[in-house]
């Protein structure tokens, strides 16, 4: 697959292979995904029987299992483009029965058509929606994936290894230095972007390719040396690794993370009712924007968006109210779940059609 067909797409969803799931495999690693704000989702979904919830971001389940402790009688829908992580919703069926929990594999755009496909209504379906973006505990935890600055292993970064997509390697290796350059600024907002993009283009024609988190890592950190420059220091006080923004950068790119976010906000819309609650965790600049930018624009699905046509008859008139508060962890969450240092909940509520 030719890697210059995914430049310069912000804001434009590629047409992507669909997959229904219902083949799991087994987790790929046993430590599970601690659920970042789970108090807050449960408070603010207030689950009742008979309810249902979308979970676009299944993971290892936790948000849905605090979810259905707090009401087993609600249902469950539950998405992750990550083929592994759907493993942990076997359990989850068997705690609280398949009628409750329904896995689907995919990505955000692709729920409308899985739904679909599989006979099932997608307007007005949901009481609540959640998105909890970014890479899980088990991705960063699992060396082959590739997600981890301090781990080593196979420069990858797909959260779903099914789709013929490029990984970092890809990218890293392939692109001219313009573009490496505009990815990383872009995506990891690097201040030495520049920088670090010309060192890898020269590291890959005198040593050859890169192709190990290791190996990309040294790169970055040379740059940072070379230049004396200072690192980032994150919320909890301690200083980011020079890799860490092009890690993020990469991993965004190859994942289209902002265009999926983008979208898939506007195609939750769709499948919320009146007054369901749309709640989204972010964790960096980037996706606190575009959710902002969606939350507040005047029309859920615009003719722009590559979606089915007919959705546009029932979603066009329908602005979103939103919760101009921002929930972010107590002090002892973050000393609990480190992850959740960075983490942002905002709210939306869809309103009733105004003509």
């Amino acid at each position: 697959m030719r890697i210059q067909k995914y430049l310069g797409r912000l804001w434009v969803v590629g047409n992507r292979k669909l997959c229904t799931v219902a083949e799991t495999q087994k987790p790929e690693h046993s430590v599970p995904h601690i659920p970042v704000l789970s108090s807050e989702v449960v408070n603010l979904f207030q689950p009742a029987p008979s309810k249902t919830y979308i979970d676009m971001t299944f993971g290892a389940g936790g948000h849905s299992r605090a979810l259905l402790n707090a009401c087993p009688e609600i249902s469950i829908i539950a998405l992750d483009r990550d083929k592994s992580a759907l493993a942990y919703g076997e359990q989850l069926q068997l705690d609280y029965g398949r009628d409750r929990v329904r896995l689907l594999h995919g990505s955000f755009t692709d729920i409308v058509e899985i739904l679909r496909g599989q006979g099932h209504s997608t307007a007005n379906i949901a009481d609540g929606i959640l998105f909890d973006v970014g890479a899980s505990s088990m991705q960063y935890s699992n060396r082959d994936r590739g997600f981890s600055v301090t781990n080593n292993g196979p420069l990858d970064m797909r959260m779903n290894r099914d789709e013929e997509t490029p990984t970092a390697a890809d990218v890293v290796n392939k692109l001219e230095e313009k573009d490496l350059y505009k990815i990383l600024k872009k995506y990891g907002e690097e201040k030495l972007s520049r920088q670090i993009a010309r060192l890898v283009v020269e590291y890959r024609q005198m040593m050859g390719p890169i192709t190990t988190t290791k190996d990309l890592r040294e790169v970055v950190s040379e740059v940072y040396r070379a230049a004396e420059a200072t690192r980032k220091v994150d919320k909890a006080g301690r200083k980011q690794h020079a890799a860490t923004l092009t890690f993020q950068a990469l991993r965004i790119f190859v994942n289209d993370e902002l265009n999926q976010l983008y979208n898939g906000l506007k195609i939750a819309h769709l499948l919320l009712k009146p007054n369901g609650i749309c709640a989204v965790i972010s964790f960096h600049s980037l996706e606190h924007n575009v959710t902002h930018q969606v939350f507040n624009t005047k029309h859920a699905i615009d003719k722009q968006t590559l979606v089915t046509p007919n959705l546009h008859q029932t979603a066009f008139l329908y602005p979103w109210k939103c919760d101009s508060s921002v929930m972010k962890p107590s002090e002892e969450e973050v000393t609990q779940n480190p992850r959740s240092r960075s983490a942002e909940l905002r709210v939306a509520f869809k309103k009733s059609v105004q003509r």
